[in-house]
């Protein structure tokens, strides 16, 4: 069992190497009828889409898109995620979350009535997806107005000495930090 002493050398040493954002996740493989079922939504073909073709990642940045991506357009306060689906799609994404058909790209589309709500069902929808691997696994989680990020870090580092121990690399307390984080 680790003492008080390795535990905050632990803490102190993920702290410090943490990152601050968050704008994708990996998730379990889905296809794309799987996601719009998942998420409520209708799939908009362009090129006859596949509607078996898998994707292994969310994204709601199109800077960071990969082969086999899910990309979200979110509509910020500054910035509408779809005025990037273009570049999502040049970039390799499978299909795009929209909350209208975006024209002018290939990229098959699943028209949602909101794509943070539907980011919030993928991530639900890949949960439980996890909990039917018969691998057990807890989800904690943690509230409060201050030291939620620094309890996260010392529950890791004391759970992780009695097995493999998942956490995000900071606090991402928002309707789409929270369902990245799920994913």
């Amino acid at each position: 069992m680790a003492n008080l002493e390795d535990v905050m050398s632990c803490v102190e040493t993920s702290c410090a190497s943490n990152a601050e954002s968050l704008d994708h996740a990996d998730m379990m493989p889905m296809s794309i009828s799987e996601i719009a079922k998942a998420v409520h939504g209708e799939i908009h073909e362009f090129n006859s889409c596949d509607t078996d073709l898998v994707a292994n990642s969310v994204f709601s940045d199109s800077r960071q898109i990969r082969n086999g991506s899910v990309f979200v357009a979110i509509v910020g306060e500054h910035v509408d995620g779809h005025d990037y689906v273009k570049n999502a799609e040049k970039s390799g994404a499978v299909v795009a979350i929209v909350e209208h058909v975006v024209e002018g790209t290939n990229l098959n589309q699943i028209v949602v009535n909101n794509s943070i709500e539907a980011l919030g069902l993928l991530a639900k929808h890949n949960l439980e997806l996890r909990r039917n691997l018969n691998k057990p696994f807890t989800i904690i989680g943690i509230t409060g107005s201050v030291g939620k990020t620094t309890t996260k870090d010392m529950l890791k580092a004391l759970l992780s000495t009695l097995g493999e121990t998942v956490a995000p690399v900071g606090s991402f307390n928002n309707n789409i930090g929270l369902p990245l984080t799920a994913l």
